[in-house]
């Protein structure tokens, strides 16, 4: 069992409300920490040392059980993140002794060992990083609490891009006190793949888990591309760093004015989908190319993509929604021609290996990927490795339905459990249309 937990290349702002452990020094001494709230205070998870994290926490032991309990849960965090980069830090110091073999709690202290071997392996290192917190919140009922809390946590890698990575999630915590102390019992988060069914708590086999991530899977080999010639219809460029930005737009909501949400809460084809529809160069209108309408193809043909629209070409009535439905696109795009309307690429089935930013990237929860057993999928908004060499340790994702943190989360962050070769790549290329791309 393993667990890849990355961080993701994205630059971006910390919340107007978002909290900072800090020192008021001009309000307190070393016996009175404040939680303050800033726009710009960030806290480098080194500024204290172990012994002054110590203090802190013995020093919250006098405040009222919300601020005691949320001091005691930033602190915890902060420690974690701070080991990664000092093994000095140690996090054992907040945690109950009854539960320190709770698997919650195994499950969780292995993610920090994980990526203190991963970066090893990588042979790379944190240079800096800062943490901030956000969305506190605390019920108490005697001498036991539960809270949440969100964390923003951004940093630099050594020889890595320009962009600082950045991971953000919600964790829920369960507490105890103990003459006087707050201890944490257990710790969950809102990692989509913690609420599965599959899913189970237990210490994650970090060699494994290393593994995996740097691991591109099989090699195959790379499909020539030639410019396509069409005979009667205009060639559409596509555009991977705009169908990048609306996703990073819109990865945490929906452009409903245009398209709605499908099918309640499976949203993800239909996000891809846009996120293809704007690199084609669409505008907010939904009847506008690059969407294509039965209307222009014919309601039998394979080629309709467009909201609220679906073909009769399959027999299963699934494969006949290319905008919601992920077999129903891969079918659009695995039979797509520079003589027929509409997006235009290849796939490669089974493989990660030459993805590349703006790709849709589709998953088959059976392990097998084709065009009739895909269930759910993402979009490619950055990739950092060799393109023939990728893994899922340098693709970053946004995604609904299963939602990603953030608009660039590691695949290897966003789906731990599945194998290299449980994917399909859609290469979207261009797009094929009666009339000339404005």
């Amino acid at each position: 069992m393993f667990l890849s937990f990355i961080l993701v290349l994205h630059v971006l702002f910390p919340s107007a409300n978002a909290y900072s452990l800090c020192i008021d020094d001009d309000n307190c001494n070393q016996s009175n920490v404040k939680l303050t709230t800033s726009t710009n205070q960030e806290t480098d998870t080194l500024y204290y040392d172990q012994a002054e994290i110590l203090l802190k926490y013995r020093n919250s032991f006098t405040q009222e059980n919300d601020q005691a309990i949320q001091t005691v849960c930033e602190l915890f965090l902060t420690t974690l993140r701070a080991s990664v980069r000092d093994s000095s830090y140690d996090s054992l110091i907040f945690i109950d002794d009854c539960s320190i073999s709770c698997p919650q709690i195994q499950y969780r202290l292995s993610e920090y060992e994980y990526l203190t071997l991963l970066y090893s392996t990588m042979q790379t290192y944190v240079t800096s990083d800062s943490l901030t917190f956000r969305g506190y919140s605390c019920s108490v009922n005697n001498g036991s609490a539960t809270a949440s809390i969100v964390e923003d946590y951004i940093y630099h890698l050594a020889d890595s891009s320009d962009f600082p990575s950045e991971r953000i999630r919600e964790y829920y915590f369960s507490l105890i006190l103990k003459q006087g102390r707050w201890l944490i019992t257990s710790v969950t988060t809102n990692d989509p793949w913690e609420s599965s069914q599959e899913f189970k708590y237990e210490p994650i086999n970090c060699v494994d888990a290393v593994d995996n991530a740097v691991n591109p899977g099989p090699s195959i080999p790379a499909i020539s591309v030639c410019p396509p010639i069409s005979r009667n219809l205009y060639l559409w460029s596509y555009s991977s760093p705009t169908a990048v930005q609306y996703a990073a737009t819109w990865y945490n909501g929906n452009n409903y004015a245009v398209f709605g949400n499908s099918c309640g809460d499976t949203d993800c084809m239909n996000f891809a989908s846009q996120c293809v529809w704007a690199g084609l160069g669409g505008t907010d209108d939904a009847g506008a190319y690059p969407a294509v309408s039965k209307n222009i193809v014919g309601q039998s043909s394979s080629r309709v993509w467009r909201k609220g629209e679906n073909s009769t070409y399959y027999n299963n009535y699934l494969f006949n929604w290319s905008w919601t439905s992920c077999c129903s696109f891969s079918n659009l795009i695995n039979t797509s021609d520079p003589q027929m309307i509409g997006p235009w690429g290849y796939i490669y089935f089974g493989s990660i290996i030459y993805a590349n930013e703006g790709d849709v990237l589709l998953l088959a929860y059976n392990g097998s990927p084709s065009t009739t057993t895909v269930d759910h999928a993402m979009f490619i908004t950055e990739v950092t490795g060799t393109l023939g060499n990728q893994s899922k340790n340098t693709i970053k994702i946004a995604a609904h339905t299963d939602p990603s943190n953030s608009a660039y989360q590691l695949l290897s962050e966003y789906a731990p459990f599945r194998d290299p070769s449980s994917f399909a790549d859609v290469k979207v290329l261009a797009g094929f249309y009666d009339v000339s791309q404005n």
